[in-house]
């Protein structure tokens, strides 16, 4: 064989001889390299394709899933809608409610202002009236002690002139306390004769008995009534007494000298009234009841003063 080729073309053949199985074994190399990345890709390609698998199923999931949330969306937007709506209808209506409880509050405290203010003048009112109950207390306390003492003074009055008077009683004179004064009753026959105005010496004598006890009271205010009977006064061409009014007057006037007479009473303290007929004692029925209404009365008064400057100052 070596005889028919040359050396050349057999070390050129040979040369690519080896280049070829160099090739073919570097192909060979690359082909189980590409076949090992086949069966990698493939098996890649298997897990994309249960992980795409999973992944639809999971997206399936997924979308039932959002599909439910969104019909829960919807069903709890259209209560939240609701809500709102009754929400706003509760809070516009619990508005006006408030605005109407604020405006009542309002006047409840204008009122509750004025209650107070009218409770505080009320206490200061109460407190002034305390003072004023116990001042007034006091007085009547005042009050009470004078008229005490002016009863005991007319009582002790009453005794001394009945005491002064005693050899007159029974015997047309009486003596008796009424109403906080001293009333002396004198019928006339002690005093006068039939149709005179001129004192007899017995009544002179009554008079000065009497006399005596009341210049001891300085402070008696006494004053002499003069009364008679209906029988009308028989009046004389020479007569100034001209009917039992002029009679009754006279009488009183004519007590009141005597009883000034040789006394200390003060003529400040003495007053005359002539009643005639028309404060008689009894009706003037009888000689008996003609002989009562005849009279002369003196009524003793003790002072007052005292007792009207308390009363005053009620």
């Amino acid at each position: 064989m070596e005889g028919c080729v040359s050396s050349g073309i057999y070390e050129s053949l040979k040369s690519k001889h080896k280049s070829s199985e160099k090739e073919n074994r570097m192909l060979l190399e690359e082909n189980n390299n590409l076949l090992d990345h086949k069966m990698e890709l493939t098996h890649k390609l298997g897990d994309l394709k249960k992980k795409y698998e999973n992944e639809k199923i999971e997206g399936e999931r997924l979308k039932n899933e959002l599909s439910l949330l969104k019909n829960s969306k919807n069903k709890l937007q259209q209560s939240y809608n609701l809500l709102f709506d009754n929400n706003k209808s509760l809070l516009d209506q619990d508005t006006k409610k408030t605005k109407r409880l604020l405006s009542e509050l309002e006047k409840l405290q204008l009122s509750l202002n004025d209650k107070e203010a009218s409770l505080s003048k009320e206490k200061e009112d109460i407190k002034q009236l305390r003072f004023k109950l116990k001042d007034r207390d006091s007085k009547v306390d005042e009050l009470e002690r004078k008229i005490k003492e002016k009863e005991a003074a007319v009582t002790k009055l009453k005794k001394a002139v009945s005491g002064a008077l005693s050899f007159f009683e029974n015997k047309g004179l009486s003596v008796e306390e009424r109403n906080g004064r001293v009333y002396i009753s004198m019928e006339n026959k002690l005093l006068f004769k039939s149709g005179s105005s001129d004192i007899d010496s017995a009544g002179e004598v009554a008079i000065s008995n009497l006399a005596e006890v009341l210049s001891e009271n300085p402070n008696i205010e006494i004053v002499v009534e003069g009364h008679t009977d209906d029988v009308p006064y028989r009046q004389s061409e020479s007569d100034l007494i001209k009917d039992n009014w002029d009679l009754s007057v006279m009488r009183a006037t004519s007590f009141i000298r005597s009883l000034l007479k040789n006394s200390k009473i003060s003529p400040s303290k003495v007053s005359a009234a002539g009643r005639g007929k028309y404060l008689p004692l009894v009706e003037n029925k009888s000689l008996e009841n003609r002989a009562k209404n005849r009279r002369i009365e003196i009524i003793l008064t003790p002072d007052m003063s005292k007792l009207e400057d308390i009363l005053d100052n009620f």
